[in-house]
């Protein structure tokens, strides 16, 4: 029996570029984010930076219409990529997300 999905938020498949830093790190790194929701994402990385569980992300994700700045809470990792939770969203990019996300899984209907 599958166990049951504790997710707050429907996710749903993506492909979107993501760049994103550690606090006081002056590069820049760059994943793919290949499942998001209104309350995270997963992104793979093939050169990740050392990362800890808890970190505050600033990051930049590259929506089709247009990108769009968020602080995200490292959960996981693995050496594929990493997840995160948004932190804070304001309420333009909780509505971008929301939108985005709800078009996705229409879509995939």
């Amino acid at each position: 029996m599958k166990a049951p999905d504790r997710r707050r938020f429907a996710r749903t498949a993506c492909r979107i570029r993501v760049e994103y830093s550690q606090p006081g790190a002056p590069l820049v790194a760059r994943a793919t984010a290949t499942d998001i929701s209104e309350g995270g994402l997963r992104a793979l990385s093939m050169h990740q930076p050392p990362m800890h569980t808890g970190e505050l992300l600033p990051m930049t994700l590259f929506l089709e219409d247009g990108p769009i700045k968020v602080f995200a809470r490292l959960i996981g990792t693995d050496p594929a990529g990493f997840t995160v939770e948004f932190e804070n969203l304001a309420l333009p990019a909780r509505t971008r997300l929301d939108q985005m996300v709800r078009r996705a899984i229409a879509y995939r209907r």
